[in-house]
């Protein structure tokens, strides 16, 4: 498997986007399809303040959400995710499954991600600046990068409602739904079996299998990446214009979704899944409309709403850094 990757990181794209800069960028095209996607807590006040600034920039892929976290109990379990931390005993696993004895649940404000998303966003609107995009195959990972796996399979299988964070001593692990997808998210970690095994021991009854996983992907990320601070380093945000997410609107999940709501109503007569269509709309953001009109043009071809809007969706990706 391969998973060495190095590429421009978020906060030199961001950094060329404000100063209108060109530059030669490096994109690994396993990142940019991995489908990345993480929960950043906020742990301080100045975690906040960046995470904000992000979500004002693109406010269809990174905005808050409550978030959980399934800790040993102890002095860890007060003070490791800063004062921001409560105490939490809301319905966050699936029905049957419990916290292992010895772990406590607790509860703070996090920031969603849409990695892979959000880099091709600013990827897209360096390239309209005139910047030089290398794709790269293989590569050799820098001083603190770390390995990241991917595990994707189905809602059913999930066996958290919220998304939860288990941490461990020199690795994370996350599990998240989207839709009707579930996600495990490895940091620092890609052994699979491994991953596995300690979510069930962490969730009783979780009965999570490597066999349900339809696809697992793993990259070499750079810790930093997980900093929102870091992004902004030498930035001025005010001048940061990201493809995609130039919406008429102050930003905001919820404005995001009345958006969504809006833009169904021009196909909705075409028999589109309403949360495929949602789901495309925070990954795609304002290019949406371009989406919509190529499933227009599809239509005549595969006969099915949403069999055009898939062939859209995927012509859009296919496309979109060429």
């Amino acid at each position: 498997m391969e998973t060495n990757n190095c590429y421009t990181p978020l906060c030199e794209l961001f950094a060329a986007t404000a100063q209108k800069e060109k530059k030669n960028i490096i994109a690994p095209l396993k990142l940019a399809k991995g489908g990345l996607r993480f929960v950043t807590f906020a742990k301080t006040k100045t975690d906040m303040a960046a995470a904000e600034t992000i979500h004002r920039l693109a406010p269809n892929l990174v905005y808050g959400e409550k978030a959980y976290i399934a800790v040993k109990g102890g002095i860890r379990a007060l003070f490791s995710f800063g004062s921001l931390a409560s105490k939490e005993s809301s319905e966050v696993f699936r029905d049957g499954v419990t916290l292992s004895s010895g772990f406590t649940l607790k509860s703070a404000p996090a920031y969603r991600v849409n990695y892979s998303r959000l880099w091709v966003s600013a990827l897209r609107t360096l390239k309209q600046n005139g910047c030089e995009i290398s794709f790269a195959e293989k590569s050799t990972p820098g001083i603190g990068f770390k390995p990241v796996a991917i595990m994707e399979g189905v809602l059913r299988h999930s066996p958290v409602k919220k998304t939860l964070l288990i941490p461990c001593d020199d690795f994370e692990i996350l599990l998240l739904n989207r839709g009707d997808t579930f996600y495990i998210i490895g940091w620092n970690i890609c052994d699979q079996e491994k991953i596995v095994a300690l979510v069930n021991s962490v969730l009783t009854n979780a009965s999570v299998y490597l066999k349900n996983f339809k696809s697992i992907t793993t990259l070499n990320i750079n810790e930093s990446e997980r900093l929102f601070e870091s992004w902004l380093q030498g930035v001025d945000a005010d001048k940061v214009t990201l493809d995609g997410c130039n919406f008429d609107f102050s930003p905001s999940a919820p404005d995001v979704i009345g958006f969504a709501d809006m833009k169904f109503d021009e196909v909705k007569r075409m028999d589109i899944n309403v949360n495929s269509f949602k789901n495309a709309v925070f990954d795609f953001g304002t290019n949406i409309d371009t989406i919509i009109e190529q499933t227009y043009d599809l239509y005549s071809e595969y006969h099915k709403g949403q069999a055009a809007f898939d062939a859209a969706v995927d012509k859009w990706v296919g496309e979109e850094l060429y």
